[in-house]
């Protein structure tokens, strides 16, 4: 036996043949039978019906991007296939065995079954003579003209039957009654892109947000458009239209990051303190993501070492001179930080 390929004895995640035939049959995008198998794994592969998983682990599970994985868990927990709910460092997942609570977007509500109805015949009219007396009707239909077979008598008047409209459909499509006018008008103004406002309707009465529902969402859509980068990019072309973000309740979306983080003010604030007067110092406000990651990234060179800014910035002030081209975000890239750490970089030469 090749000891190198998977054994049992290195773990192994038991599921349930009804679960998983019930999953089989469900219809499964790509990405969410991926994510339901790796919330499996991280469950019943240590024998947990529950566990803190975050996307950072679903996507190197998955190989999935973050925000196809939030988009995906919110369709399989509206389906009921998943549960989600907050835990001590991110949501806790789980699989609803309760494959029959699930709602699957290609099941058919099962109508009662009607009694069938007797196929009605059209009534057939017969043209009045002229000296025929009304109410008084022919006995004998031999030798009448127009006769075809079978014994019925052809007609020269064309029997009209009117058509009963089908108005369900669009009793079913009208979208908003009451407060939800007032309500949608209200939200409609805040959001930022102005398409498809009938699926918009549509998507707010299904919703049928009341007042504290709506707060929510209008300060999910303030802060969007401050926070989020593809709101920003390209006068706002990667916006959703507003029926397809109620749908999705992209409003529970992780908004992104708009502030400093304590730990990042710690490091800029140890720059600050520690370097000499005549270099460049490191402002904190407006906030920018592309620092905020090169902190982050920084802090991550020693991660068991939360003194490592301090005492590194105090080996730069020693050992560095201020050149206009070198500040801040240049001694905490990468490649600084190496060249300091093997000395390539040092008495009083930034260069």
């Amino acid at each position: 036996m090749d000891n190198a390929s998977p054994q049992l004895e290195n773990g192994f995640t038991r599921l349930a043949n009804d679960l998983l035939d019930a999953l089989l049959s469900a219809g499964l995008t790509a990405r969410q039978w991926a994510v339901v198998m790796a919330v499996a794994r991280k469950t019943y592969g240590w024998n947990k019906t529950r566990d803190d998983i975050g996307l950072s682990q679903l996507r190197l599970m998955t190989g999935i991007d973050k925000s196809h994985l939030s988009r995906t868990i919110r369709e399989l927990e509206g389906m009921r296939i998943l549960t989600r709910e907050a835990g001590t460092h991110s949501h806790t997942l789980g699989i609803n065995k309760r494959h029959k609570d699930w709602e699957l977007p290609n099941q058919q509500p099962q109508l009662p079954k009607q009694p069938q109805l007797p196929i009605q015949q059209p009534l057939l009219i017969q043209p009045q003579l002229p000296n025929e007396q009304p109410g008084v009707a022919e006995s004998a239909t031999k030798g009448l003209p127009n006769q075809q077979p079978g014994g019925c008598r052809k007609s020269n008047h064309k029997i009209v039957f009117k058509e009963k409209k089908d108005n369900s459909k669009r009793q079913c499509a009208s979208a908003l009654t009451g407060e939800l006018v007032e309500r949608f008008a209200t939200f409609y103004a805040a959001y930022p892109k102005k398409r498809n406002r009938a699926d918009a309707e549509k998507a707010f009465a299904k919703l049928n947000p009341d007042d504290s529902l709506l707060a929510v969402l209008l300060k999910a859509v303030e802060v969007a458009k401050r926070s989020r980068d593809d709101w920003r990019r390209d006068n706002g072309k990667f916006i959703p239209y507003p029926g397809t973000w109620l749908n999705g309740r992209m409003w529970e979306d992780e908004p992104d990051q708009v502030e400093y983080t304590a730990a990042e003010l710690d490091v800029m604030d140890a720059y600050n303190e520690l370097m000499p007067a005549d270099w460049a110092r490191a402002i904190t406000a407006p906030f920018s993501a592309q620092r905020a990651a090169a902190i982050r990234d920084f802090i991550g060179f020693a991660p068991n070492k939360p003194d490592m800014p301090r005492r590194y910035f105090g080996h730069c002030a020693a050992n560095l001179k201020a050149d206009d081209r070198c500040g801040f975000d240049w001694l905490i890239k990468r490649e600084t930080y190496l060249r300091v750490r093997e000395g390539v970089v040092k008495h009083k030469d930034a260069a």
